[in-house]
């Protein structure tokens, strides 16, 4: 089962949370450290080297607190998929770039926001940002996709 597949299948969060734990699951219930072990290392934005899958993150999107990034999703279908024995071959052509993230179809109630972006990106001064910000996982990456479509912007 690919990464597209438990996006296209969940209806929201919720749901995709559950696909996400039932994968899971079905993968012989690996211990967060096991995740964590087989989801290797990855390059923060900051040049450090930080694990793909810390235990702390697993716990929290398993929770529901938050919407995972797509690395993540990446991350953990492999690690579950790997720890379920399953072929290299099939786990690299079922985790290979394919992550089908649409994060801003959970985005909701932020009219009035897309609105403001909008009037601000349209005044005429040659140097405009537009600037979102926010708590960790309150949508801000989320928000920015459904405005660039939003407005058309490229």
């Amino acid at each position: 089962m690919s990464i597209r597949h438990y996006w296209a299948t969940s209806g929201s969060v919720a749901e995709f949370v559950q696909n996400l734990r039932e994968l899971r699951l079905r993968a012989g219930q690996p211990s967060m450290r096991r995740l964590q072990q087989l989801g290797g290392q990855t390059t923060a934005p900051s040049g450090d080297v930080v694990d793909a899958l810390p235990r702390s993150t697993i716990s929290t999107i398993l929770r529901g607190s938050k919407l995972p990034r797509a690395e993540f999703v990446s991350a953990f279908v492999t690690a579950c998929l790997v720890h379920g024995n399953h072929p290299p071959d099939k786990v690299a052509e079922t985790t290979d770039g394919n992550v089908a993230v649409e994060p801003s179809r959970f985005l909701v109630g932020r009219e009035a926001e897309l609105k403001a972006a909008d009037e601000v990106s349209r005044l005429q001064a040659p140097d405009v940002v537009v600037l979102v910000s926010g708590p960790v996982g309150v949508g801000k990456s989320a928000f920015a996709i459904r405005w660039a479509r939003w407005s058309g912007a490229d």
